[in-house]
């Protein structure tokens, strides 16, 4: 696999669009579509792309295969917001090389060593579970409503 990493652009969001499938819509903040994902976090004031969110389309070669998204609060934690894999390439292990590559070449791709992380992901999720958890999160606790785990990840201690 050869990853590139490359910032969101509009010119990307018909193929992002074009991955939502039920499962991606039931497991994601996107069941309003990817422009309206997007369009939220454009308008939000707190936010400022490419300083405290980023959006990155990931390329398998010549071919975008991903999109994944960023925030980061003040004390250089990131959350990973959203995180989508082309239907064609799920299943393939593109997930966890993606975030892998995220957690250790932060610096490279959004300009930050990543130290800490967190992701909240469905109880019924159990894909995202196993991605998050084979590029080093662990699960840290559930949501007191019991509708979201939350994952970490600790680069200190690995």
């Amino acid at each position: 696999m050869r990853l590139k990493w490359f910032d969101y652009t509009n010119e990307y969001a018909d193929i992002i669009e074009s991955w939502l499938d039920d499962e991606t819509i039931k497991n994601t903040g996107c069941n309003n579509g990817w422009d309206n994902y997007i369009n939220y976090w454009r308008s939000d004031a707190q936010t400022r792309w490419n300083e405290n969110f980023f959006v990155k389309i990931v390329f398998d070669g010549e071919k975008p295969c991903s999109v994944i998204s960023i925030g980061m609060d003040k004390c250089c934690e990131i959350t990973v917001s959203e995180f989508i894999v082309a239907p064609e390439m799920r299943g393939k292990g593109l997930g966890t090389a993606v975030l892998a590559e995220l957690l250790h070449n932060g610096e490279t791709i959004i300009g930050k060593t990543i130290l800490l992380a967190e992701a909240v992901i469905y109880p019924s999720n159990v894909v995202s579970q196993n991605i998050f958890t084979k590029a080093g999160f662990t699960f840290d606790h559930s949501h007191p409503d019991g509708d979201a785990w939350y994952y970490r990840y600790n680069r200190l201690e690995r």
